[in-house]
Formats: structure tokens, sequence, C-alpha cells
């Protein structure tokens, strides 16, 4: 009976509408900043991954960005594309003889200096590089950054000089016009470079036939025509062509002369070797495969005429001209001795 009259006494209560409507707007408002907290954490989410993935893109282009170029050659000839991380990020080869010498693969995600090293080694086991010879090899550096650029220049010639005790390293930067040129010609901007100074120095002279000569020999062609030997140029521009290849003629001497002093202390007699011989008379680089030691007197194996210097002859109005014939010798007188080269036909 009791039970009935509390059931009765509830039945009689009304709630108050107003407080119907507010209990259903706070039990919405609720609802709605769960769902708003859960939007905002999806957006918040969705922003991050955006984010990240912008990351993630604009890392790996800023990473394959080359912002400094090696150039690296011997008779192999190939260039380095370099990140601002000091990582090698794609390699390009100029002859064959680069190509068939190392993998890119090997080479690519290495430090410059390691890469360097890594390309001499492969050098030096592929004959390129003979123990008991003088080998040149050159290294060209171009970048939008100048310090930066000497800066690793430096460090890979270091590379090599703490490695290679009888190798030595002619260095230079590349200018924008030069790295264009070369690019349009497909050849690397370090020998172009060098093969440029021929050409100030012998009109007749093409970058085709200079473009798969080692270093050694175009450096050797160099120094012969700084030489008295060329009169179809004025001495100033000899003497600052000489002056751009004096280093690495200070370092080919250096060496010569080292080993010179080793023969002598190892055959117990100076009659084993010209202990009188000076720069340019016992200069050579390394022989490999497809192409003769340029050895003698100014570089030149008697078996391969186009090693041999070849300085332009003069005609007798004293202009430059080249007598004609492959095996035409052209003779002078250089510090007391008789120096023979060829032209070339």
């Amino acid at each position: 009976m009791i039970i009935l009259n509390i059931k009765d006494a509830l039945d009689t209560i009304s709630p108050d509408p107003n407080l119907i409507l507010r209990t259903e707007l706070l039990l919405m408002a609720k609802a709605n900043k769960r769902k708003v907290k859960f939007y905002k954490s999806l957006a918040v989410a969705a922003s991050l991954l955006f984010i990240i993935s912008i990351m993630s893109v604009g890392g790996y282009a800023y990473y394959q960005h080359p912002v400094n170029y090696i150039d690296v050659d011997i008779n192999p000839s190939l260039e380095l594309e370099v990140n601002a991380f000091n990582r090698v990020i794609d390699v390009t080869y100029f002859n064959s003889d680069a190509e068939k010498l190392i993998e890119s693969d090997d080479l690519t995600g290495c430090k410059t200096e390691t890469a360097v090293a890594l390309i001499l080694q492969a050098a030096s086991d592929s004959g390129y590089i003979i123990k008991d010879e003088t080998s040149v090899v050159s290294l060209a550096a171009y970048g939008r950054n100048a310090e930066k650029t000497q800066d690793l220049l430096s460090r890979c010639t270091n590379t090599i000089q703490n490695q290679y005790c009888e190798l030595a390293v002619y260095t230079a930067t590349v200018s924008d016009e030069l790295k264009s040129e070369a690019k349009a010609t497909s050849i690397s901007a370090g020998k172009l470079g060098l093969i440029k100074m021929i050409q100030t120095l012998d009109s007749t002279a093409t970058t085709e036939y200079y473009r798969n000569k080692s270093v050694a020999s175009i450096v050797n062609q160099l120094t012969c025509l700084c030489s008295e030997v060329n009169t179809g140029v004025s001495e100033e521009t000899k003497a600052n062509i000489q002056n751009r290849i004096s280093g690495v003629n200070a370092q080919i001497e250096c060496i010569e002369q080292n080993r010179r002093s080793q023969e002598m202390q190892g055959a117990g007699s100076p009659n084993q070797f010209n202990s009188s011989a000076e720069y340019g008379d016992t200069y050579s680089s390394s022989s490999v495969p497809g192409n003769q030691t340029d050895s003698g007197q100014f570089g030149g194996n008697a078996d391969d005429p186009s090693n041999y210097c070849q300085p332009p002859a003069t005609d007798s109005n004293n202009s430059t001209a080249y007598s004609g014939g492959s095996n035409q010798e052209i003779q002078s007188s250089a510090n007391g001795k008789t120096n023979t080269a060829m032209s070339p036909n």
C-alpha cells in the first residue's frame, strides 16, 4: 500500500521544461566537445603528417642537390657531384677508361675525399699509376662558394699526397664559363682548362686531339711549349702559362730527385743513372693499356709519335707553322741540350 502511494506520488511530479532543455543542451555540448577534440586531434595529426612529408621530400631534394663538382683526370676522366654534406651523389664518366675503372655505386654516398682515394686505388690497380714512375693527376673544383670549394679541393689534394708519394697533383678551380663549355663538349672542365693553355701556346691544337691524352702528357706538352723551342708566342704568354703549371712541375722535379737519390743509394754508384739530368729529360708517366709511356727527352715513346712534344715550327718569316709530315723533326737548343719534337700529322 505504501509502495503504491509512493508511485502515485512520483507520477504526479512533472519536470520543469526549462530543466529538460538545459539538460539536453548540456549533454549536446559535451558530445560536441568530444567531437571537436577528436577532429582537432585528427587535424593536428594530418598537419604533422603533411609537414613530415614535405620535410622528407624537401630533405631528399636538398640532399640530392649538388653544390660542388670535383673533376678527377689521370687518363681516366670523371666528375663527382657533391652535396652540402660532402657526400658524392652522382658520377659522370667522360671516357671509356673511366667507365671501366670503377662503378658509380662504389662512389655515391661516400665522402668526397674517400671517393677520390677509391678512384686512385682503382687507377693503381688498373695500371694507370705505377710504382717507381711519376704520374700526374688533375683535380679541378667548381662551386658557387669559393671558400668552401677551395677547402674541398685542398682536402682532396691532401688525401692524395698522403697516400701517393710519387703522384704529382695539378689543382685548379673552374669558372662558370669553363664549366658550361666543358658540359657542352662532354669533357671534364679540368682537362679542358689544360687544353686551353695548350691552345694559347699552339693555335693549331684542338680539343679532340687532346681529349683522351693523359694529364701527364698534357703537362709535358705544356712544359715543352713554354720553352724557348716555341718561338710562335710571346715570352710573356709563355711565362704566364709556365707560372700556372709551376706547382705541378715542382712536384714532378722533387719526385724525380728523390727517386734518383734512392737509386744512387740502392745501386751504390752514380753511374746507374744520369745524376745531372734536369726535369724534362727523365720525366715519365704511367704506362697504361692502350697508351704508351710518355718518357724520354720532353716525353714521347718512339712507338707513339703522338706523345712527343709538338711545338710549332717557324717558317722563314718567323710565323708559326708546322713543317708538315708526321715524322718531321723540330730541333732547338734548350738548357744547353738539343730537344727533339715531332710535328703532328
